[in-house]
């Protein structure tokens, strides 16, 4: 039979809070390169009259990997400003990693989403990367509303 100790020890360690901080510095630092990248990279199709990007019979394709960059940017700031104040909120341990997992989730999510459903678009419609899209941004707003309910806490 298990002793309580050997049961305790089965559970996984929660990660500190500058652990957490530290994930998402790097997460965030990361999305604003690759994101930044992206943004200049649409520029250049934008720039060189590229037909796949601007042609007319992919008219969402644009808008859509334009709202990937743009969406992949601010989830990258949101990460770094989760990490600056993360030390000022009172949460537990467990409402701060819950959080942590929704906005990193959602930070691949959301961007991925956008930029899937503007490769597969159907009948001049967006694809259906879409409902990616609308998880991310559910988990964005379910990880946002947690931290809020943690700060009014305090």
């Amino acid at each position: 039979m298990n002793s309580p100790k050997k049961r305790r020890s089965k559970r996984r360690r929660l990660p500190s809070t500058r652990e957490t901080v530290l994930l998402h510095l790097r997460w965030g630092w990361w999305l604003l390169a690759v994101f930044g990248l992206l943004g200049m990279l649409l520029d250049s199709f934008h720039g060189f009259q590229q037909t796949f990007y601007l042609a007319d019979d992919v008219p969402f394709r644009r808008p859509l990997w334009m709202s990937a960059h743009v969406s992949g940017v601010v989830l990258g700031i949101v990460n770094i400003s989760f990490a600056a104040s993360l030390d000022r909120f009172s949460a537990s341990g467990v409402v701060r990693v819950r959080s942590s997992l929704g906005l990193i989730t959602a930070s691949v999510a959301m961007p991925s989403g956008l930029f899937l459903a503007g490769l597969f678009l159907h009948d001049d419609r967006p694809g259906t990367g879409l409902l990616l899209f609308y998880m991310g941004a559910l988990l964005l707003v379910s990880s946002l509303a947690l931290m809020a309910r943690a700060w009014t806490k305090s």
